[in-house]
């Protein structure tokens, strides 16, 4: 493995506190997988439950809940955790790469050991499980929220991330239905934010021109 796995490894939310010499012995462990995925590929999915941590290092990947675009993965992203340390088989989501993309792969009992070894690492899991649960409790609020507006602005918050634009995944229709609102009412709810200046669009591309507005609505 290179040095670039090295760093991404160092830049997570679970190793950030370990020295490079821990890194290291992460990284040259054989029980660590360093696989490469085309477009595409899946990750990891109901029917694909490795119960191993996954660590994109390189590319982007996209998260799907019953066809629903929950997030983008960029380069340093965990996934997998829910498959972990539990009785059932399955993966609650499907991982899906959108780029050509690096993913290092941690087992389940390699995990136990490190965190058998390293308080501070086990400390790290619970800490990044914990923000993932309030995460997914709040996108549940937002998403079942009564008003078209909050859970349109919502879902493109939640697209967006760090960036200022998105390309719809989905038709108006199949949009309207993943956000389980009649097709009128999601126009209306567009056109709202355009109205606004909130946002602007062009197909399926969407142009977030004020993220600070766009929030307010989702939290109405």
């Amino acid at each position: 493995m290179d040095e670039a796995v090295l760093e991404v490894l160092g830049k997570t939310e679970l190793f950030c506190r370990m020295n490079q010499t821990e890194l290291r012995r992460i990284m040259e462990s054989p029980f660590a997988e360093l696989e490469a995925f085309k477009p595409g590929d899946s990750l990891a999915s109901r029917e694909k439950n490795r119960r191993c941590l996954g660590i994109l290092i390189s590319g982007k990947a996209r998260v799907y809940k019953s066809d629903l675009l929950m997030r983008t993965l960029d380069p340093g992203a965990l996934f997998g955790c829910a498959g972990l340390f539990c009785e059932q088989d399955t993966y609650v989501s499907e991982i899906t790469a959108a780029k050509p993309a690096r993913v290092i792969f941690l087992p389940e009992s390699f995990l136990e050991a490190l965190m058998r070894e390293n308080a501070d690492m086990a400390l790290a899991y619970i800490r990044f499980l914990s923000s993932r649960v309030c995460y997914l409790n709040g996108l549940i609020d937002e998403y079942t929220g009564s008003n078209a507006v909050q859970k349109l602005a919502a879902y493109l918050i939640n697209c967006a991330g760090e960036k200022s634009s998105i390309q719809l995944e989905y038709s108006i229709s199949d949009l309207a239905q993943a956000l389980n609102l009649g097709r009128a009412s999601l126009y209306r709810a567009l056109e709202q934010l355009i109205t606004a200046g909130y946002i602007e669009r062009h197909g399926r591309d969407i142009n977030i021109l004020n993220l600070e507005g766009l929030k307010a609505q989702k939290g109405m």
